[in-house]
Order: C-alpha cells, then structure tokens, then sequence
C-alpha cells in the first residue's frame, strides 16, 4: 500500500463502513450512472446494499489494496482494490475483486470522500 499515514486511517475507518467518512454532498458513479447524492442518502442506502450482497452469498468486503496520488494539499486521489468474503454458497466466484476510486477533500483536517468510483456495475452481480 502506497499512501500517507492519514489516507491509510481514513480508509481503515471507512472500511468500517458507517458512512461517516463522506462529504455531505458527493457524487457518485459506476458503469452506468453518474449521481449527485448526499452523505445522508448514502448511510440510508448501506443497509439496501448489505442485504443485496447476502442475497448473493456475500458477507463482506475486505479491503486489498491501496494507491494514492496526491493532487495538492486539500485533495488526494486513492484507487482502491476490494476482496469480496463469500459464503460457500455463493455465486460470486471466488477471489472476485472489486475495484474502486475516490476523490477525497480535506475538511477541517479531516479527509471527506467527495467523489466515488466503482469501477464494476453492481448490478450485474445479480446475473452471475
């Protein structure tokens, strides 16, 4: 993992996945949609997705990998690599690998995601 002390916490906080670690307003994209949400429409949504995962025999998400590519002081771009823990059930094949990036801004001293990436369509999970 390439990335500075306070990028590497952040994203151990993150990983955690309480939703605190976004901006109030950020945008959100993947294969296909580009959508401005709010810190608070995504925490609501993190429950929706937990259960869409179970249904496909995945328990979580571990995090693999992290590069970051600072942009100045305010702004730091970091490309992350997501192992996703299935059950043995599961249709996902196994060592599938998520993919995501995230424009992070500092805020009060404190990084804020203010763009996230996936790189897959979540969706398509559905049809494997």
């Amino acid at each position: 993992m390439k990335v500075r002390d306070d990028v590497a916490e952040f994203f151990e906080r993150f990983a955690a996945g309480d939703g605190s670690g976004f901006h109030p307003n950020l945008l959100t994209l993947d294969p296909v949609s580009v959508t401005p949400v709010t810190r608070e429409q995504v925490v609501a949504s993190l429950p929706k997705r937990k259960e869409f995962f179970a249904g496909l025999g995945i328990n979580g998400m571990v995090l693999d990998s992290l590069d970051e590519s600072p942009i100045d002081e305010q702004h730091t771009l970091v490309r992350s690599t997501w192992r996703l823990e299935r059950t043995e059930s599961s249709r996902v094949p196994e060592g599938t690998i998520f993919t995501s990036t995230y424009l992070l801004r500092r805020v009060s001293g404190e990084w804020q995601i203010v763009v996230y990436l996936n790189h897959q369509d979540l969706r398509s999970l559905a049809s494997t």
